[in-house]
C-alpha cells in the first residue's frame, strides 16, 4: 500500500504515486520522495521503482529454471 509522495502532502495535491516519479514531481522536475513508516526516514521512489524492477527479474529468472 502506498501514499502520497512528501511533495504531494505539502502541496495537497491527490499523488498518483507513478514510479520512478508521480506526475506532480515528474512535471516540476523534482525527486519524488515517499515515507517509509517501518524504517522511519525518507525514501527516493527511483530506488523503491529500482527494487520493484529487481524483484521481477529475479522472480522471472526463478521461473524460468523452474524453482
Amino acid at each position: 500500500n502506498r501514499t502520497a509522495c512528501i511533495r504531494c502532502r505539502r502541496k495537497k495535491k491527490r499523488c498518483d504515486q507513478k514510479l520512478p516519479r508521480c506526475s506532480l514531481c515528474e512535471t516540476a522536475g523534482a525527486e519524488c520522495v515517499g515515507y517509509d513508516a517501518v524504517a522511519k526516514r525518507h525514501v527516493p521512489r527511483s530506488y523503491v521503482h529500482s527494487l520493484e524492477e529487481r524483484v521481477a527479474y529475479l522472480e522471472l529468472k526463478l521461473q524460468q529454471h523452474g524453482i
